[in-house]
């Protein structure tokens, strides 16, 4: 997928959301750093259940809740 944006350079990605909830969420934001603002993310359902429900018992959640 990386290599299909470098090759078509798009003007909009829309990352459809759950894009942090695994075992390497750091170096998965990573990959879609250099894009900047052409990257629109949307909110996915782990996104909602940490906003929601405040789900703070791992790791993983409790760095994607103190992401901006």
């Amino acid at each position: 997928m990386l290599a299909e944006l470098d090759r078509e350079q798009p003007d909009l990605i829309v990352s459809c959301g759950d894009l942090t909830w695994g075992s390497l969420p750091r170096e998965t934001v990573a990959l879609l750093e250099p894009w900047g603002e052409r990257v629109l993310y949307v909110r996915g359902n782990s996104e909602r259940e940490l906003v929601e429900h405040k789900l703070l018992d791992s790791e993983v959640a409790r760095w994607e809740h103190e992401q901006p």
